[in-house]
């Protein structure tokens, strides 16, 4: 019992030690992501001074196991508060790029939405960026699923490396 708590401390120490230099990262990754998937003229209006809309949802890290019991419990817990939030956030904002941090919350809007025939009729004109947790690196949310979703509701995306 004692080797598996000392097991589950070094590994929650080994997460918060990258923690900076893997938000760094993920600043990198979000501008990676953004520059992949602005039309030209949002590259045009940039350079002329406007401004670009990104929303994030962010999920704060745990560490890996802290996240993982998280993402179980998302999938069980389905849609709750914050998925509806995105769901109106997207809704409401089709043409904004949204960054999905270390969470489940805009998959399981996307899911949503592709079941609604509002959702069906701007799920086309979304962007989304998809990062792996800024504290340890893993990311819950699964590659495959995303770009099968993509594909049928054909949105963009990026989950950049």
């Amino acid at each position: 019992m004692k080797k598996i708590l000392i097991i589950l401390l070094v590994t929650a120490l080994i997460g918060c030690s990258n923690t900076s230099r893997n938000t760094e990262n993920n600043a990198e990754k979000i501008n990676t992501g953004i520059n992949s998937l602005i039309t030209e003229k949002e590259k045009q209006d940039l350079s002329n001074g406007k401004s670009l809309s990104v929303i994030t949802i962010d999920n704060p890290s745990h560490g890996v196991l802290g996240d993982g019991l998280g993402a179980l419990v998302s999938k069980v817990r389905g849609n709750d508060k914050q998925t509806m939030t995105a769901v109106n956030l997207i809704l409401n904002n089709p043409d904004t790029i949204f960054v999905s941090q270390n969470s489940d919350t805009l998959l399981k809007a996307i899911k949503y939405l592709g079941n609604t025939t509002e959702g069906k009729k701007i799920l086309h004109r979304t962007r989304f960026i998809f990062l792996n947790s800024p504290l340890t690196g893993v990311s819950f949310i699964s590659r495959q699923e995303i770009e099968d979703l993509s594909k049928l509701y054909k949105f963009k995306y990026s989950y950049p490396e």
